[in-house]
């Protein structure tokens, strides 16, 4: 194939395994101070294989996927994988032709989102949609402080002036991550919404941001785009933190099966779950 692809992540994968046009790198730092090495690392890769092609002037498509909701310091980690992104892209795409794709969730939709209707012979059901809660609250957070970092970045590296995009815009961009980024800090591991208890950004600004970020993507929508319509996508990520939590419920509770828990996780959200094949195709 002409197209030449390179894949990250944390996973160990034997270049046997892959077609001829893949290559991948297994990198465990991302996420950490420091992690801007290994996003550096992968993408000059990239870049000097294209420039053995004298006559290629491709342009590059980076995919950012990282979101993580649950685990230690995992809104935090969301934010340091963003920086560390966003520090490499500083670093390394000035001059080049690039679009960059990030992987979205409908968790950063605004709270006040209306539910579609599905009609089906003549019978209307409301498909429930994520969005903005109080469940979710930092997570959902964490995931529009990353659009707005790397929107951010790539604004620097393309020049505001030169692509026609106001310093108000990016003056509101830079107050917003510095907005959510105080709050994701004090938030901790606590991702719930606490109302006006708790100190930060409520639920009425964060839907705020939420929309301002569709006007603010639509100024950018050559350089960035946000992959859409992403809700849950049952993979590995979600088994060990479901297992764990299977065995501390029975344990305390006393009753059930770790199986049961596991298998009421995943009936209940059938309702707006998603295969990973069109999850993928969000993306392109």
């Amino acid at each position: 194939p002409d197209c030449k692809i390179f894949t990250s992540s944390r996973t160990v994968i034997s270049p046997a395994d892959l077609p001829g046009n893949i290559t991948h790198y297994s990198k465990q730092n991302c996420d950490v101070e420091g992690g801007d090495a290994d996003f550096c690392d992968v993408l000059s890769s990239a870049f000097s294989h294209s420039a053995e092609d004298e006559e290629d002037t491709s342009e590059f498509v980076i995919f950012f996927t990282f979101g993580q909701h649950v685990g230690p310091n995992a809104f935090s980690r969301n934010i340091r994988a963003a920086a560390n992104f966003c520090k490499a892209i500083r670093t390394l795409l000035k001059g080049r032709r690039f679009r960059i794709v990030i992987t979205g969730t409908d968790a950063t939709y605004p709270s006040t989102r209306l539910d579609p209707i599905l009609k089906i012979n003549g019978e209307s059901y409301c498909v429930p949609t994520y969005k903005i809660g109080d469940g979710n609250f930092v997570y959902a957070m964490s995931k529009l402080c990353q659009f707005y970092m790397i929107a951010e970045a790539v604004v620097e590296v393309l020049d505001a002036n030169h692509i026609k995009f106001s310093v108000d815009n990016l003056k509101l961009i830079r107050e917003r991550i510095s907005e959510m980024q105080t709050h994701i800090t004090a938030a901790g591991n606590d991702g719930k919404y606490h109302g006006g208890s708790h100190a930060g950004i409520s639920m009425a600004e964060l839907n705020e941001i939420s929309t301002e970020w569709e006007n603010l993507e639509d100024k950018l929508k050559s350089y960035v785009h946000v992959a859409k319509g992403i809700s849950i996508c049952y993979t590995p990520l979600h088994a060990h933190p479901w297992v764990e939590q299977s065995f501390g419920r029975c344990l305390l509770e006393s009753h059930g099966s770790p199986k049961g828990y596991v298998l009421q996780q995943i009936v209940r959200r059938f309702k707006n779950s998603m295969s990973t094949r069109k999850a993928a195709l969000a993306h392109l």
